[in-house]
């Protein structure tokens, strides 16, 4: 199927991989992965250092209570250090006030 490259016609797609052909939105060659830069928790506090290493620790999101007898820190205290990992980008929260390390 060819497409028109630069004269603006119609096309006729019959499924879904011709669109992603015609958008130019096909997957690119295997053998040139895309690299992420991972955000590294260097501007942490020691508190906000060691949550995160419990999150990171954990297979599973982690509950906000779950976390906070593992870490022996109040739940308030905890929640504030929370919201401020999440707002500086290096945790996500989930539902059920579930944690995991972006």
């Amino acid at each position: 199927m060819q497409f028109p490259d630069q004269e603006n016609k119609a096309a006729l797609l019959s499924c879904v991989a011709d669109l992603a052909f015609a958008m130019g939105w096909e997957k690119k060659d295997a053998a040139n992965p895309v690299i992420e830069q991972l955000i590294l928790p260097i501007d942490l506090s020691a508190n906000e250092q060691l949550i995160y290493e419990t999150i990171r620790q954990n297979k599973l999101p982690l509950a906000i209570d779950d976390l906070a007898i593992r870490i022996s820190m109040p739940t308030s205290q905890l929640a504030m250090n929370l919201l401020n990992m999440e707002m500086q980008g290096f945790i996500r929260s989930l539902p059920g006030k579930t944690y995991v390390v972006n």
